[in-house]
């Protein structure tokens, strides 16, 4: 009969030992979560020098990077709408941008404002109204830049929240929503950032 011998070779080895020997077994998931921090902060960094609207803005704005500014707003039963577009998508040190208001009425009326707004000021250069259709064109009317009519228009958007105290901003703010490389920063950094989160 043959006993069983007893040798260290067949000891048990405690769990913490293997783990040392064939590799240790560590959580990966702070290193995880301070790389996903890490990007975060990036882009807020880029993010955070976008232009700071004006203490009572009354617009949401909507920024796609690299695309056109549109800003919102609702006042007395109109929706109003403007899209801000740079006068030179080529230049980095426009001076004034293209504006595109749109007011509309729940009964189907509207006005359309073509206009140009530099650093401190907004000039009308076109007025398109619309009776009940938005698809019908009741008149349209070029605006002389220094005349009565380009005053008394200029108030009425003035009441609406477009008054020159912004014009200045939507300059800025437009300009740094064009640059490439914050475009291109933001995109690359919000991919990877998607790929680690959802690692």
């Amino acid at each position: 009969m043959f006993r069983a011998v007893a040798s260290s070779s067949c000891r048990l080895i405690p769990a913490a030992f293997r783990a040392s020997a064939y590799g240790r077994r560590i959580s990966t998931a702070p290193a995880h979560s301070m790389l996903a921090k890490a990007l975060d902060s990036k882009i807020k960094h880029i993010t955070q020098s976008r232009p700071v609207a004006p203490p009572e803005f009354p617009f949401e704005i909507e920024h796609p990077l690299g695309g056109d500014v549109s800003m919102t707003r609702e006042l007395d039963g109109e929706e109003i709408e403007i899209e801000v577009k740079l006068v030179d998508e080529e230049s980095n040190s426009n001076s004034s941008v293209c504006l595109e208001i749109d007011i509309y009425k729940p009964d189907g009326k509207s006005m359309n404002f073509e206009a140009t707004a530099s650093a401190n000021d907004i000039v009308i250069q076109k007025l398109t109204t619309r009776d009940g259709d938005y698809k019908v064109i009741c008149s349209e009317m070029c605006i002389e830049p220094e005349s009565e009519l380009q005053t008394v228009l200029g108030e009425f958007l003035h009441a609406r929240g477009i008054e020159k105290s912004v014009a200045a901003f939507l300059c800025d703010y437009t300009l740094w929503n064009s640059q490439k490389s914050n475009r291109h920063d933001v995109e690359i950094l919000e991919k990877m950032k998607k790929v680690i989160t959802d690692w």
